[in-house]
């Protein structure tokens, strides 16, 4: 459902009216979601969201009077007290624990003991966890702490025989044209997957706007996710620059260009403001030559 509504305005959003005030009820709907699922929230944030929420439901009032507030609606209320007091909500969703749980519900229904059904769930658990323990799950990965994976065709080259050498060398004075440099399609670090033509954000600008990058083909070849000496704990990414023209109430998402000169950066994966990678898209129906990212939270840049 919550993937449903962040995209949902690049599905339907060009076929509703920019003064739609339904359409402007739902959008608040999504700027709270991005508050409440941010990572990190600043104070300044919390009291935005406190404006939000009572502006929300003070306008649901309005457009629907004949609906009633709900219990969930009302506990949006409390939520900014609550980031100040236990920090940001996403910290204590209660999602894992849900899923942690429907593996038991699962066990209980296949096995079809109920004599003494929590000692043979818990021997069941604790046979599980042990086989995990000792077995490994893939490279550098465990059961505790997912590694660094890296796809397959990966190719070796010299420092010196890529086409992003002076950057190598800029980004590290220590890389000379011998250093070996180790090139993927797609790298796995703690269980988030990058590939090439994912977006990533790689900062802000003095106005607090987006800064975003593509991890980009140069020459034709899918080889600018890369590590130098075979550094697993270090990966690096070539990324194109995008200008972020603004950011798009209707669609509730970042519109962006292509930079008209292409500008290659190196970013460091550990460097990350936002972990996830995202993706561009442009919405159902509009012509545009422009693409739209779509942020699944907040990312506070400042206090």
């Amino acid at each position: 459902m919550w993937c449903l509504a962040i995209n949902l305005p690049l599905m339907i959003g060009g076929l509703v009216p920019d003064n739609d005030e339904h359409w402007a009820l739902f959008c608040d709907l999504l700027e709270i979601i991005r508050i409440i699922f941010a990572p990190a929230v600043s104070h300044n944030l919390v009291a935005y969201l406190q404006v939000l929420i009572q502006g929300h439901h003070e306008r649901f009032k309005e457009l629907y009077p004949g609906c009633p507030i709900i219990p969930k609606m009302h506990y949006m209320i409390h939520m900014p007290r609550a980031i100040l007091r236990f920090g940001p909500l996403i910290r204590s969703w209660c999602m894992r624990f849900e899923a942690k749980h429907r593996e038991f519900k699962r066990l209980a229904i296949n096995m079809g003991n109920y004599i003494n059904l929590p000692y043979s769930l818990t021997k069941r658990h604790q046979e599980c966890i042990c086989y995990r323990l000792q077995t490994s799950e893939g490279s550098l990965s465990s059961f505790i702490t997912k590694g660094i994976e890296t796809g397959p065709c990966g190719c070796n080259y010299y420092a010196g025989d890529v086409d992003y050498y002076a950057l190598l060398s800029q980004d590290n004075p220590k890389i000379c044209n011998q250093t070996p440099i180790c090139e993927y399609k797609w790298v796995s670090v703690h269980g988030t997957k990058y590939k090439v033509g994912c977006i990533l954000q790689i900062g802000a600008d003095e106005y607090d706007v987006p800064i975003f990058g593509k991890v980009v083909t140069i020459f034709g070849k899918v080889v600018t996710i890369c590590m130098v000496n075979r550094n697993v704990s270090d990966v690096i990414f070539v990324l194109s620059l995008l200008h972020t023209v603004e950011f798009n109430a209707h669609y509730q998402s970042y519109e962006v260009s292509p930079v008209l000169r292409r500008q290659l950066v190196l970013f460091h994966q550990s460097h990350l403001n936002c972990f996830l990678p995202l993706n561009k898209t442009k919405p159902y129906g509009v012509k545009t030559k422009n693409s739209y990212i779509v942020p699944k939270f907040e990312i506070v840049t400042s206090n």
